[in-house]
């Protein structure tokens, strides 16, 4: 399937060798790597821009191990590896960035690269207030770390939020949420931002 040291992994630099918590196998271009505790047992291929940023983002020690192939997203414009509980994205125009975590489950909850975040432009990173962020085209997912519970912030109520006005609003607390009356709104914590078509995005303390 793989085509062999004709394939587009080249010719195996190494035999199959222990890695971490399971095995993997170097080749030319890439490797195939095996997680003996995954269910089904599955070996899976990683390679190019995807494995040359897994590389900086794993540790030696606790290596990641992919549970598919590198695949064509959904989009059809970039390409993705999903490892457990994260995933490595790239775009030729973007570069390739990790997702991983609660800031991945809520990517995926939201449609990944179809949201309305898009794509990955950074990997998760400390920001503040205390939180853990990851930087999209299009927004922002936080992850407080009280719980599993991560929030997409996006469009003109991060433009607001982020301007020096909105600096006083500290931590996201919900997503974008609608009410009845056609408003959209996200709440932080020291009040929220309320958008309409009227007045657009508007700070309320």
């Amino acid at each position: 399937m793989l085509g062999g040291d004709h394939g587009f992994l080249g010719p195996p630099k190494s035999p199959g060798e222990d890695f971490g918590r399971g095995r993997r196998r170097r080749y030319a271009f890439g490797e195939i790597r095996l997680d003996p505790t995954a269910d089904p047992k599955e070996a899976f291929e990683v390679h190019g821009a995807i494995l040359d940023h897994l590389r900086t983002v794993e540790s030696p020690k606790d290596p990641w191990f992919p549970t598919s192939d590198e695949l064509m997203t959904r989009d059809g414009a970039g390409r993705i590896s999903y490892f457990d509980g994260a995933a490595i994205v790239w775009r030729k125009d973007l570069g390739a960035f990790a997702v991983q975590g609660a800031i991945y489950n809520k990517w995926v909850r939201i449609g990944g690269v179809r949201s309305a975040v898009g794509y990955p432009i950074s990997d998760e990173h400390a920001s503040t207030p205390p939180t853990r962020r990851s930087t999209f085209e299009h927004g922002v997912i936080d992850w407080p770390g009280h719980d599993w519970r991560a929030f997409a912030v996006h469009g003109p109520i991060l433009a607001a939020w982020q301007s020096p006005q909105g600096a006083s609003l500290g931590g996201v607390l919900t997503d974008e949420t609608p009410a009845a009356d056609g408003s959209r709104f996200t709440r932080f914590e020291h009040g929220l931002i309320r958008w309409t078509k009227a007045t657009g995005a508007v700070i309320v303390p």
